[in-house]
């Protein structure tokens, strides 16, 4: 079965003329040739993955225009630096050894209308109240990774929906087309460029001015209230202020870092946001700090692991119920060659349900690789349910139950969970019910485009009990 698996994962056509000339530089040609005559099949390179099945990749009509489109962000500037990602890989093989955890949270599906202050603002103050709890109850330093600054595309697994009593194409995100009339447009590509730019130029200016800061915490808005966090942060101002009385000020810098991600879905996009680092010559993907591949594209032999597999940024892999554990042992091989910390975050995404059946043979085998991974818990996705007037919604009773089945599954197998995934917002939605929000609540403020958020106030509790699990 091991070999059946192995021959599974087809590498690119070391054949193709087409490929040759096209998508290689001479130095890459002569290499490729050199591993052809050796029989090595297999060569990367920021474009191997067109020689493969791609899924999930918008319908764009005109391929002058998308080709128009891709040199003019090929000649845009990076939104982040290989610098900047480093660091986040420093932290996350922390996290792997337990001296850090993850937070990593935002929109289901980011829209340009929200590239405002106010709205960034209130994405980054709930990650930092968030934080600021799971520092308080784990005791240790929480990377901050947000959903932020380029998620404007999802995988759908219906290509089409009822809309105002028609048949529409099912909305993919803001960078393939607009909500209202669902007409694809390449152009839309580049206003996802700025938007990233001008959201991670937000973020920037406030780490610069100090408001990420602990002693900040009282500026940390969102429509939502919370008691209990403004007990805490009540708490951890008196003792910051005692400890600077003894002349501690380390305190004060703990909540500066905000990191960047999205599900790198678009492949046209993540190869032209593609770059090799001047200094080492690795290549980054330089428009976020880690990217992540969905449930849905992580078929071992397609587009999306082809590419993932040479980037040297952090990469994040969905795995849902009913993976294979064998599969995504060898996913962890290629995703993972050298065996890197830091390198690979599992983003487990099993249901409530599903959790005890499933997770133990999943830690085996990934544990057989002998490959460091960052276990994360998505409690989201698997329990996602229809409600009133066909509404998404997810409970928070089930969201806590898979993540306390998730905590108790890798203690019992001598392993470590650490981090979560969270779909929220700090707006005061009606998305998932339970914490206050019953189903006749949900088309009150059910507001967003895709998949059910956590509100401010459910993503506070959640935090809560995240501390007192692990």
């Amino acid at each position: 079965m091991e070999s059946e698996i192995k021959s599974s994962y087809n590498p690119p056509d070391c054949s193709s003329e087409i490929f040759l000339s096209e998508f290689l530089s001479p130095i890459h040609r002569q290499t490729r040739h050199l591993n052809l005559a050796m029989g090595c099949p297999g060569v990367w390179a920021r474009s191997s993955w067109r020689q493969v099945p791609a899924g999930q990749q918008p319908d764009f009509q005109n391929p002058e225009h998308v080709a128009s489109v891709l040199n003019q962000i090929r000649s845009y500037p990076p939104l982040v630096s290989p610098g900047e990602i480093r660091t986040l890989r420093r932290q996350l093989a922390d996290a792997e050894i337990g001296r850090r955890f993850l937070l990593q949270g935002g929109d289901c599906a980011e829209r340009f209308d929200d590239c405002t202050p106010s709205a960034i603002n209130q994405k980054v103050s709930l990650l930092l109240r968030m934080g600021l709890v799971l520092t308080s109850g784990l005791s240790r330093p929480i990377i901050k990774v947000g959903r932020i600054a380029g998620q404007y595309a999802k995988p759908r697994s219906f290509s089409h929906e009822s809309k105002d009593g028609r048949l529409v194409p099912v909305f993919r995100g803001d960078s393939i087309h607009d909500f209202d009339t669902r007409q694809t447009d390449p152009g839309r590509l580049l206003q996802a460029y700025h938007a990233a730019s001008l959201t991670l130029n937000y973020i920037r200016s406030l780490v610069a001015g100090g408001f990420t800061e602990v002693a900040r915490a009282s500026e940390w808005h969102t429509e939502t209230e919370c008691s209990r966090f403004e007990n805490l942060a009540a708490s951890v101002r008196n003792a910051m202020q005692l400890a600077s009385a003894f002349g501690a000020t380390s305190v004060a810098h703990e909540s500066r870092e905000i990191f960047a991600s999205h599900e790198g879905l678009l492949l046209d996009f993540e190869e032209a946001m593609t770059r090799d680092d001047p200094e080492t010559g690795e290549p980054f993907n330089l428009s976020a700090h880690t990217l992540w591949i969905g449930e849905r594209t992580r078929t071992l032999g397609g587009a999306h692991v082809e590419y993932f597999r040479g980037i040297a940024n952090p990469v994040g892999v969905k795995v849902g119920a009913g993976a294979s554990p064998r599969e995504i042992a060898e996913l962890v091989k290629i995703l993972n060659p050298n065996r890197e910390r830091g390198k690979l975050i599992l983003i487990t995404r099993l249901g409530a349900k599903n959790v005890d059946a499933e997770l133990p043979a999943l830690i085996d085998a990934v544990r057989e690789t002998r490959t460091p991974v960052l276990w994360c818990c998505d409690p989201m996705h698997g329990n996602t349910v229809k409600a009133m007037a066909g509404l998404k919604t997810r409970h928070v009773d089930a969201i806590l139950a898979e993540l306390q089945s998730t905590v108790a599954v890798h203690s019992e197998h001598n392993s470590r969970l650490g981090g979560v995934h969270l779909e929220m917002t700090g707006a005061d939605v009606t998305e998932c019910t339970g914490g206050g929000v019953s189903p006749e609540h949900l088309p009150l403020r059910f507001e967003t485009y895709c998949d059910p958020r956590l509100n401010g106030t459910q993503s506070l509790n959640f935090a809560f009990e995240l501390s007192r699990l692990v």
